[in-house]
């Protein structure tokens, strides 16, 4: 990015954060992903910034499936706002979500029995998330349905190609794939 765009993203990002009353000395740079930067404002919530254009349809996608997800119980930060960049505002595409408590798994050291429980509980809130997806799927313009017809080993080579999943996760899954392939009629 150059320091012209990194100007313009920053004065963005105090400008949201005056829209929601956050002070300057409140906004703070979190960890950010491959798609958006990340900033804490206060301590209730945060603001993603897409890195690219091809990010801003994630986030698109996103500020979707979440109201949808939370309509179907799975626990996850609520929308805020979102703006795509082309209206009135700061003009740049952005996502503000209530900040969600918690911390990463790998810091918390956890004994594999306790690490197991965790597990269990991602696997109830996706397993909510795929009950409510087939019969909501038409609400949902930006995600795109998926017929099931395509092996899924593509899927992750696209993703691995666009530098969506790491090569050891797309090993990982293709793994799986290939286990559960057996198992399929």
């Amino acid at each position: 990015m150059g320091r012209d765009a990194e100007r313009a993203v920053e004065g963005a990002t105090m400008t949201i954060a005056r829209r929601y009353g956050v002070a300057a000395g409140q906004v703070r740079a979190l960890p950010s992903g491959g798609a958006n930067r990340v900033w804490l404002l206060g301590d209730g919530l945060v603001l993603r910034i897409p890195r690219t254009r091809a990010a801003v349809a994630e986030l698109r996608k996103e500020a979707e499936v979440i109201p949808a997800a939370r309509a179907a119980g799975v626990r996850t930060p609520e929308v805020v706002a979102f703006e795509d960049g082309e209206g009135a505002g700061p003009g740049v595409p952005h996502m503000v979500l209530h900040r969600a408590g918690g911390r990463d798994l790998d810091v918390l050291q956890l004994a594999d029995s306790d690490a197991y429980g965790v597990l269990r509980q991602v696997g109830r809130e996706l397993a909510k998330l795929h009950r409510y997806a087939p019969r909501r799927a038409a609400e949902l313009p930006a995600v795109p349905v998926d017929d099931a017809a395509e092996d899924p080993r593509l899927l992750v080579a696209r993703l691995l190609d666009g530098g969506w999943l790491d090569p050891g996760t797309a090993r990982w899954l293709t793994g799986w794939f290939d286990r559960l392939a057996a198992r399929l009629p």
